[in-house]
């Protein structure tokens, strides 16, 4: 049996069974982690000892993920118990009475000013609820909320894809880098909104709706991707997301707020809600701008970044920093706003932790399969590893490679879910195979760190973990298949942009 349909076996599983026949995650996942167990043990020639570590590994990182899952629920929670969320409302009917105006400051904006500030999943899972909030269902609000979280991640957690994900390799120029992905993003992401709005008006089922938008919803798209850019030429991979995130919101804010470029009629959701008063608003805020600021203060400022612990066992390690961390910010803010918002904290803590379990096993199974596909590499016969054997046979398409290349990069972000991970698995394949069709090494990166970004829309533990947010474990089959075809189209429009970089 070739390499190849070994190491396409697994995912071949995992779709015939979440996607085709719709099984939970919950379900299907375990079985695929140990089909990839078997496959790297018999073919691989994998030591037990070294599963038995990337297993620990898988372990490390799901309880990290779940503790982000654990502090955007518990702070959800205290919203919801303090009546902060409703506040939360009528601040936002404030800024606008129209509902496609709330979806591109929460879905857009301020997802882009989360993922500046920590990544890792942590934009969704935090837009989702305000998104129910404002009158969509849980399945809308959680493709809303991924299709929104894709163009910041390149440049996500204050730049760490980037920094880590490609400067922890050895490459240089990340300055170059960073330029041409924001750039790419800068193209195609601006359309972004157009595609949250077009899924607006479709849920509402009127057309006239995303029709009469467009020009309101490209004011939004350029007044990210511009200060973006901007701030990738400037200042490099650190302040992207941050600066266009944060410059957006004020102006989309404003141009909601005074009606520039907005259509005659007024799509507001059922409920009126009566102003509760700019008190109750700002401690409603409060809370979000205590988490960005902690955030982009730790990432700046470097604050807890030196405590850490962790283990080795040969090529598979882990580390925990829990001051730097984006869950510590999270329960924290979550423990000061039990405080501040008088919130139930015994009645909050219990409904945070009372559905976590689902996704935990789900996770911690996808986690498996990522840590044994990393861990192939390191394997007595010198084969390539997984990942690897997939991506080499992609090089076939010659002179359209830039069109694969992002697929690439989004394929390594639907299996680990992190755009980081995706670069450190495939940028050195990607630079090799670049250089032998003629594509310089930075643009051939930009392309494999934006197919990363794009890949957030698709990637599994990131849905397992807005899901379970919003109480949707058991649905993940069903939103890929909402978000995989927004994810492909933008990877192959990069790529076709990049045919002439």
């Amino acid at each position: 049996m070739s390499l190849l349909i070994l190491a396409l076996l697994p995912f071949v599983l995992l779709l015939l069974l979440v996607v085709w026949r719709q099984w939970p995650v919950l379900k299907a996942m375990p079985l695929v982690a140990i089909l990839t167990i078997f496959i790297g043990v018999i073919w691989w020639k994998l030591s037990w000892v070294l599963i038995g570590a990337s297993v620990l590994k898988a372990v490390s990182v799901t309880i990290e993920i779940l503790l982000i899952v654990f502090g955007a629920l518990w702070l959800l929670s205290i919203m919801k118990a303090s009546r902060a969320m409703h506040s939360l409302q009528t601040l936002l009917r404030h800024i606008s009475k129209d509902i496609r105006v709330q979806v591109l400051l929460i879905a857009w904006l301020f997802e882009a000013l989360v993922e500046g500030a920590a990544g890792f999943g942590t934009p969704a899972a935090l837009a989702a609820p305000l998104l129910i909030a404002v009158g969509f269902t849980p399945m809308q609000a959680v493709v809303l909320a991924l299709i929104g979280n894709s163009t910041p991640v390149t440049f996500g957690a204050v730049g760490t894809p980037i920094v880590y994900g490609l400067g922890s390799l050895g490459f240089t120029g990340l300055e170059t880098i960073t330029a041409h992905a924001a750039l790419l993003h800068a193209i195609v992401g601006t359309f972004i909104p157009l595609v949250l709005i077009f899924l607006v008006a479709r849920y509402k089922q009127d057309m006239k709706l995303f029709w009469s938008f467009i020009p309101f919803a490209l004011f939004a798209g350029i007044a990210f991707t511009v200060p973006s850019y901007v701030a990738a030429v400037l200042f490099g991979p650190a302040l992207p997301s941050l600066i266009g995130g944060g410059i957006g919101l004020l102006l989309v804010g404003i141009a909601g707020h005074y009606r520039f470029l907005l259509p005659k009629e007024v799509e507001a959701e059922e409920h009126v809600y009566e102003r509760v008063g700019w008190k109750q608003e700002f401690l409603a805020l409060l809370p979000y701008i205590l988490l960005i600021t902690g955030l982009v203060a730790s990432r700046w400022f470097g604050f807890g970044k030196h405590f850490s612990f962790g283990w080795t066992y040969e090529v598979v390690t882990h580390t925990f920093t829990p001051l730097f961390a984006p869950y510590f910010y999270l329960i924290l803010v979550a423990i000061i706003s039990v405080f501040l918002l008088r919130a139930p904290w015994i009645k909050t803590l219990r409904e945070a932790t009372r559905s976590l379990w689902k996704p935990g096993v789900a996770l911690l199974f996808t986690l498996v399969l990522v840590q044994v596909f990393v861990i192939s590499s390191f394997n007595p016969e010198h084969l390539p590893s997984m990942p690897q054997v997939v991506a080499q046979e992609l090089t076939v398409v010659g002179s359209a490679y830039p069109i694969v290349s992002p697929v690439i990069g989004m394929f390594g972000s639907f299996i680990t879910g992190s755009n980081t991970v995706s670069n450190l698995l495939f940028a050195p394949f990607q630079v090799a195979a670049g250089q032998a069709v003629g594509l310089a090494e930075p643009v051939v990166l930009a392309l494999q760190s934006v197919g990363g970004a794009v890949g957030n829309m698709i990637a599994i533990h990131n849905i397992l973990a807005v899901c379970a947010v919003v109480g949707l474990v058991g649905r993940e089959g069903s939103i890929i298949r909402k978000t995989v075809w927004v994810a492909l189209g933008y990877a192959i429009l990069v790529g076709v942009i990049g045919l002439w970089i």
